[in-house]
């Protein structure tokens, strides 16, 4: 999974912002890496394996988690399943 989201993170232009989402919907969405995508969450919770995405993310160096106020900024975008909600908030570096 961290070639595929490092593949993703890598078509991001420097200094713009993204949030988890947009990386598991491609995941799940680009041909290459849907598959892995859901070999990787098949027998976990949903949640589970989203938040051990987003640890695969935030441990890419190329990747700075944003902070605001001591905590890590929210992001309210939809989710792999069209709904709206918050998820983690990063810059590409």
């Amino acid at each position: 999974m961290q070639n595929h989201i490092k593949n993703i993170v890598g078509k991001i232009s420097k200094g713009t912002y993204f949030d988890s989402h947009l990386i598991i919907n491609q995941l799940y969405h680009d041909a290459s890496s849907t598959e892995d995508y859901i070999n990787y969450c098949a027998g976990k919770n949903i949640e589970n394996a989203h938040s051990s995405l987003s640890k695969i993310i935030k441990s890419l160096p190329e990747v700075e988690t944003v902070i605001i106020d001591k905590k890590e900024a929210l992001s309210y975008s939809f989710n792999i399943h069209n709904k709206l909600s918050n998820c983690k908030l990063y810059k590409r570096l």
